[in-house]
């Protein structure tokens, strides 16, 4: 197996008690009916195997619903992220849904925030419209360790306070807080659209995101190179995840599991190659040695990392909505304001498993 440079380690950890890391401060929050609850009796099932189509091959590929006089796309890096203004999310028909998941897979993440005509209705619109938009690309995840609300085990909430340090305690004794990642890759069906929105953010300022394109991190390489990482396939786990729960305090709802996915992989949609490589999860590429495992990933682990040319950073206001397609984009937390409550929730739509690229 390869070192995993970036994988959770309990080395230099300070001892927890799991009773007082899942506490949580009520005062002052504004949406308690998605305040985190973790129920150590729950268990999920394995995934079943489904056929998934995929909502943008049905877009119109003009985009309508987003290049018009009314709505501003504003690109937030040449290669990832756009912001979109003047419509709101919540109010998107089929047509527009198809149009988002085609705009998704062409800029990797979409933010939707209010402006002075428009504001966006997605943070507090009910919880099953909420579910339903995300239902519409695809059955929904199910986290295995994250907690959730207490209606719902299809919403995760990602959640801290001055009470609550479980985020503060999971990556202990590391010199940096930033965890480059794809979301639950070690499922057979992984993630493809996600939907993150901002409850709230009490911090004066910190706790963005970061977003990696992993289609122009493919493009980066040599030919020489693209050519030796089109037929790889890694292993993705997620031992260190259940390991970090274990220690950390919450839910565990699942044994750790391991899935075989292709390195270089194809978006059904636009054709694009990207490379799905989550530093978080991958323990070894198939049929490599225990040198050339560990090498290979240190590479695409610092590419991923330290391509800050084809990064994006997004400071969040209260009500925004990011859309990704953990297909093409990868993502960190920024963990830097840690005394302050952050409170966002997250729907995963689910993928089908993900197609090899063809050399």
């Amino acid at each position: 197996m390869p070192i995993a440079v970036t994988h959770a380690t309990t080395t230099g950890a300070v001892p927890l008690d799991k009773t007082k890391t899942v506490l949580v401060e009520h005062a002052g929050m504004k949406y308690p009916e998605y305040a985190p609850v973790n129920d150590p009796s729950e268990v999920f099932p394995e995934i079943e195997p489904f056929e998934q189509h995929d909502r943008a091959c049905d877009a119109d590929p003009a985009l309508p619903v987003f290049y018009n006089d009314h709505v501003t796309v504003e690109p937030i890096t040449p290669f990832l992220g756009v912001k979109v203004t003047g419509l709101d999310l919540a109010s998107l028909d089929s047509a527009g849904l198809d149009q988002l998941a085609l705009l998704t897979a062409q800029k990797g993440m979409v933010f939707f925030a209010s402006n002075d005509k428009v504001k966006q209705t997605y943070r507090d619109v009910p919880m099953k419209r909420k579910l339903d938009i995300s239902r519409y690309f695809g059955p929904l995840h199910k986290h295995a360790v994250t907690p959730r609300p207490k209606d719902s085990n299809e919403i995760t909430v990602v959640y801290q306070d001055v009470k609550n340090t479980v985020r503060k305690n999971w990556w202990p004794n590391r010199l940096s807080q930033a965890i480059w990642h794809i979301d639950q890759s070690q499922e057979s069906h992984p993630p493809g659209l996600t939907f993150f929105c901002c409850l709230q953010a009490d911090a004066p300022a910190g706790g963005d995101t970061l977003g990696c394109s992993l289609t122009e991190a493919y493009r980066r390489f040599s030919p020489a190179v693209q050519n030796f990482l089109l037929g790889l396939k890694a292993v993705h786990s997620s031992r260190n995840q259940v390991a970090a729960a274990e220690r950390v305090g919450g839910a565990n709802r699942k044994p750790a599991i391991e899935t075989t996915h292709p390195l270089i992989i194809e978006h059904p949609a636009t054709k694009e190659k990207s490379l799905y490589f989550n530093p978080e999860c991958v323990v070894e590429f198939e049929g490599l040695r225990h040198e050339e495992n560990d090498h290979l990933f240190r590479f695409l682990n610092d590419h991923i990392t330290k391509g800050q040319d084809f990064h994006a950073r997004y400071k969040w206001n209260e009500g925004d909505i990011c859309v990704w397609d953990q297909r093409v984009a990868a993502h960190s937390a920024v963990l830097d304001n840690m005394d302050f409550r952050r409170h966002f929730i997250r729907i995963i739509s689910l993928s089908s498993p993900p197609k090899a690229a063809a050399p």
